[in-house]
């Protein structure tokens, strides 16, 4: 009996320790995936303030300009060149650098 008893105890035991290293395990796996999902909102905020500033960026810089300043910079960067056929043959959609 008093083995039977030992061993009884021993298993508890085990079956006490792997519960727990179980269970931490689990808590560890939920933490990570929390943590990654936090990171992934931060960088998705980041991403959406810097699109923000460079739209006010844009909207300031033609703010700046003259009265019909936005249409001549447009027409100067943006026309197709004369000697061009195919619109997008260089890549650049007719921009000019």
């Amino acid at each position: 009996m008093l083995i039977l008893d030992r061993l009884k105890s021993w298993a508890l035991t085990a079956m006490a320790v792997l519960l727990v290293v179980l269970g931490a395990y689990v808590m560890g796996g939920r933490a990570s995936r929390k943590a990654a999902e936090s990171k992934k909102e931060l960088d998705d905020a980041r991403r959406a303030a810097a699109g923000a500033k460079g739209a006010h960026d844009a909207a300031s810089e033609i703010n700046e300009m003259p009265d019909g300043g936005a249409a001549d910079t447009l027409r100067r960067e943006w026309v197709r060149d004369e000697n061009s056929t195919d619109a997008g043959s260089d890549g650049e959609g007719g921009r000019r650098p």
